[in-house]
């Protein structure tokens, strides 16, 4: 997980513009926040200027090249400084540290790397105000409620709900980010990772040849979190999760039964047991009074769909796709409707003669 967080802003934009909001810097005050040990910042840009008081208006008392490594002192502007970039507005306080020469002064945070995991006052505060810069108050309200639902989290229950909660907050976390970051080259995108530090149990990552974020279920963290609760049902699911994604435990748009090949598409697994064993498992967990029947269906129908859309094209060769069809058939799993059944076994027949029905298979052999 990447914890270092460093905002893209050009120094000359950050340092010599005007803040939006210049008047509210003349009445600047601080909140003094401290923690057990120092927290260390890194420079992220050339000529940040440390300053005697917070904000623009403040004497330059010296100038930091990039890498300089600074203390923080424990103290955060109660006042930000607003600069729009490329359409997003970012919203950083002004943060006071020593240099390495023993020199105090004020920085702005944007300004700054700083290693998140370190969850003290002053990391946690800039936390808050980029997410709400980002995504606006009411959602970042609700990001820190949901932080506090997990840390309640006491049984298989509690966790099915939060799980159903927390993937709603997701969707609408990941329109806001789509909506707020405009397209743009993979080198100018803002750094989005921080999210990781408050949205617990979830991973951005960035998708579309790296020109958007996209935030995703990180099933280590709620595999974890269902150890410690009572009940063993949100551990069987959240093990059947970790089979479906098992190169990183973090849910992605390509499972198992898919290997991408490219970064928008790829071909399906069928004829590599992959599909039959995730089947056989979610066939095992299904019933009408399970806690998580509505996430196990979904996967369901993913899978079968898949499998059966015309445009779909085979890893592994049609014999090796179609055994493993046939056992999935024979095994008669009372997790597939009769619907799934029809379309399963029309497939099988197509796989008997794939030239005939312009089905491509064995793209592993080139």
């Amino acid at each position: 997980m990447r914890t270092l967080l460093l905002l893209l802003i050009p120094a000359a934009l950050l340092f010599g513009c005007r803040p939006k909001n210049a008047g509210a810097e003349q009445a600047a005050s601080t909140e003094t926040m401290t923690d057990k040990g120092p927290v260390q910042f890194e420079t992220a840009v050339s000529d940040l200027r440390m300053r005697e008081t917070p904000g623009e208006k403040g004497v330059i008392v010296a100038t930091l090249p990039k890498g300089a490594k600074l203390e923080d002192l424990g103290e955060v502007s109660d006042f930000t400084t607003r600069v729009t970039l490329r359409g997003i507005t970012f919203d950083e306080p002004w943060i006071k540290v020593k240099t390495s020469s023993g020199q105090t002064g004020w920085v702005y945070g944007g300004g700054l790397i700083f290693d998140a995991s370190q969850n003290s006052p002053a990391t946690r505060a800039l936390l808050q105000k980029r997410a709400t810069a980002m995504l606006g108050q009411p959602l970042v309200e609700s990001i820190n409620q949901h932080r506090r639902n997990w840390a309640a989290t006491r049984n298989e229950a509690d966790l099915s709900r939060l799980l159903e909660q927390s993937t709603a907050l997701r969707d609408t976390i990941n329109e806001v980010l789509q909506r707020r970051i405009p397209p743009t080259s993979a080198e100018d995108m803002p750094d989005m990772f921080w999210l990781a530090e408050l949205f617990t149990g979830f991973q951005p990552q960035l998708v579309a040849e790296g020109t958007a974020y996209y935030l995703f279920l990180d099933y280590r963290q709620w595999l974890a979190l269902s150890k410690k609760t009572k009940g063993v049902q949100d551990d069987i699911f959240m093990d059947l999760q970790i089979a479906a994604f098992p190169d990183d435990s973090i849910e992605y748009f390509f499972p198992a039964w898919q290997i991408q090949t490219w970064d928008y598409g790829g071909h399906c697994m069928l004829g590599s047991g992959v599909c039959k064993d995730l089947l056989s498992k979610i066939n095992a967990q299904s019933s009408p009074d399970a806690l998580f029947e509505q996430p196990l269906q979904t996967m369901k129908t993913r899978i079968v769909s898949d499998l059966t859309q015309a445009e779909t094209s085979f890893w592994h060769t049609a014999a090796e796709a179609g055994a493993e069809l046939d056992a999935i058939l024979n095994a008669k799993f009372k997790v597939l409707t009769q619907a799934d059944v029809v379309a399963l076994s029309t497939l099988r027949d197509r796989l008997k003669d794939p030239a005939k029905h312009g089905i491509e298979a064995g793209k592993r052999n080139g």
